[in-house]
């Protein structure tokens, strides 16, 4: 009645839902790339200012001044 595959999609359907998941989960991986990308680090000049106080190259007066500079 359904011939060989399943709702009679024949031997194409199975062909194109794996096409389809493929896309689908292309999509998915660059989504979660960009927004771990956008979201991720944080502001690379803040970072960088982090590094320097960590390392002692800036006291804490220089640190909040242009941390404050930088916006929070």
């Amino acid at each position: 009645m359904y011939g060989w595959h399943p709702a009679g999609m024949g031997w194409a359907g199975g062909y194109l839902a794996v096409a389809a998941m493929t896309v689908v989960l292309v999509v998915v991986a660059v989504m979660t790339a960009v927004l771990i990308r956008h979201f991720g680090t944080g502001s690379s000049a803040r970072r960088i200012l982090d590094e320097r106080f960590a390392r002692g190259e800036i006291d804490a007066e220089e640190y909040a001044d242009r941390r404050a500079r930088l916006g929070r």
